[in-house]
């Protein structure tokens, strides 16, 4: 009978020690997966941080001016009601978020929460920043149609309504990379507005070809 119960005991700390390592053994191996989750969630927010900071350091080391822009006329108005108008753009208000066109003599003026878009004839004349005229159909740039997008409405500004001529801060949306790509092709062309789609009242996309400067 004593042999027996010695028999037990043994079995039952035999279990004990056994089932005390298998914890200890899963308690370490929790310990480790917890510790290489941590240390991959921090280098995924340090990674992140850096981004962040390394996109803020491009924005404020490089100061380009505001990209000039030429405006065709006359331009196709079309107004989220479906209805539509053309005219030369003679006005544009960013605080008061409007914009005017004039038209044989009669001005328009439209909020800008109710334009869908502004589209320029590509067939329009348009005029370099001394005043020089000039036809798209001359264009020789090998330049490809770009988009500026998410645009703030205080960055445009209309310079010279009567020659059409406008410019656009890109500071604010751009990285320096793009803004020196875009700054070089701006020192010998003339970046032509497309069209302008105003998405919401604060924001628009400008699309816009480069076209060559007359010598």
């Amino acid at each position: 009978m004593k042999t027996v119960n010695c028999f037990s005991a043994t079995k039952r700390l035999i279990l004990l020690v056994l089932n005390n390592k298998f914890m200890k053994v899963t308690f370490k191996t929790l310990i480790l997966a917890l510790t290489v989750t941590l240390v991959g969630t921090v280098k995924c927010v340090q990674a992140e941080i850096s981004h962040v900071q390394t996109a803020q350091a491009q924005r404020a080391t490089i100061n380009v001016p505001p990209i000039d822009l030429a405006l065709p006329a006359p331009a196709d108005v079309f107004l989220r009601d479906g209805r539509s108008a053309r005219g030369r753009v003679t006005e544009f208000d960013s605080k008061g978020q409007t914009i005017q066109i004039l038209y044989s003599g009669q001005s328009r003026k439209f909020p800008i929460n109710e334009v869908d878009k502004v589209i320029f004839r590509r067939d329009a004349p348009i005029y370099t920043s001394d005043g020089r005229r000039v036809i798209r159909g001359e264009d020789q740039s090998k330049q490809i149609r770009s988009i500026w997008d998410n645009i703030p409405l205080s960055a445009f500004r209309l310079i010279n309504p009567s020659r059409g001529a406008a410019s656009v801060d890109l500071s604010t949306v751009m990285n320096s990379k793009n803004l020196r790509e875009i700054n070089s092709v701006a020192q010998n062309s003339l970046y032509v507005a497309n069209e302008i789609e105003f998405k919401s009242q604060a924001k628009m996309t400008i699309t816009v070809t480069p076209t060559d400067r007359l010598p």
